[in-house]
């Protein structure tokens, strides 16, 4: 037998004896074809709140439970309709969320990272600084293009954990140590007084 549509199934048992008696069981949802399966994504809301973020499920299909673990320890759960949620602090994060059926079968999809605080992620330069050398070994330089006065500089890893911070810097010029840093990528987030944010990428070689 063929099943065309994916979707659950359920089955009907239905058993007769020689005298034409017969009776029967259902089985409700016994079996699933083609399997769970969702659109899913994540955005800022764009309402110049810089640390709420949306996230939206769409094109459900053969999904009886859905769990949104947003990065920060906070875990969303059977919220099929979509909501928003603010950071309180910012920061990497990163978005993983489990879509189950009801054989409670799980597959869970990465959604990547979201970086609250910041509507831009930048390389080695922008028209605010320049970062060099970036990858780097031991150490590297953050000059900026004109002088600051007390921002607070926060570096995170790939999972969205503080690793170093400088608070309230003023100048034109820092530079940054590796210190006992792993290989990898890194995100500093740089925060003014004003609540201005913006984060740029570092790899540390």
């Amino acid at each position: 037998m063929q099943y065309l549509n994916s979707g659950s199934y359920d089955l009907k048992l239905v058993v007769e004896d020689i005298k034409g008696c017969k009776d029967s069981i259902l089985y409700n949802d016994l079996f699933v074809i083609g399997g769970q399966s969702a659109t899913l994504s994540v955005s800022q809301t764009g309402n110049n709140n810089l640390f709420e973020y949306e996230f939206n499920a769409s094109n459900i299909s053969n999904v009886n439970y859905i769990s949104w673990d947003l990065g920060n320890g906070v875990i969303i759960n059977d919220d099929f309709d979509g909501f928003t949620y603010s950071y309180s602090t910012p920061g990497v994060y990163e978005i993983v969320v489990t879509v189950s059926d009801i054989t409670s079968c799980q597959i869970s999809y990465y959604l990547g990272q979201v970086f609250p605080g910041t509507n831009s992620i930048s390389e080695n330069q922008n028209s605010l600084l320049n970062i060099s050398p970036n990858p780097f070994s031991n150490s590297t330089t953050i000059e900026f293009k004109n002088s600051i006065e007390n921002v607070d500089l926060t570096l995170y890893n790939l999972y969205g954990q503080k690793v170093k911070t400088i608070s309230n810097f003023s100048g034109n010029k820092l530079k940054l140590e590796r210190e006992n840093l792993c290989t990898g990528i890194y995100y500093l987030n740089l925060q003014s007084e004003t609540g201005k944010s913006e984060t740029f990428k570092l790899v540390i070689e």
